[in-house]
């Protein structure tokens, strides 16, 4: 079993703190709206292009997903992919407190 991210690489811009994804609220959130409109994660699959064993995995807080797949998902049940999100703190910030 792959092991869970926290991160999503691909949103990574050189120079600039990581997003760190909360898996956990965006899973929960998709498996309430998915069955607030009555699909099935098979209907969620043709509704979005994103396999069911990926749709499954991710409402069970079991896997991350590709940058595409969040914004697609994001997108599809109608929230904001930024309020899953939270900045990491810059490596350098711990250094550069500590010796003020």
């Amino acid at each position: 079993m792959r092991k869970k991210a926290d991160t999503i690489h691909p949103m990574h811009v050189r120079g600039l703190p990581a997003l760190r994804i909360d898996w956990g609220r965006f899973g929960a959130d998709l498996r309430q709206e998915r069955e607030r409109r009555g699909l099935t994660v098979r209907q969620f699959e043709a509704l979005t292009g994103i396999t069911h064993s990926t749709i499954s995995r991710i409402e069970r807080h079991n896997q991350a997903c590709t940058s595409e797949a969040f914004m697609t998902i994001a997108s599809t049940i109608g929230k904001d992919p930024l309020s899953y999100t939270s900045r990491r703190p810059p490596a350098f910030a711990a250094s550069v407190e500590d010796a003020e």
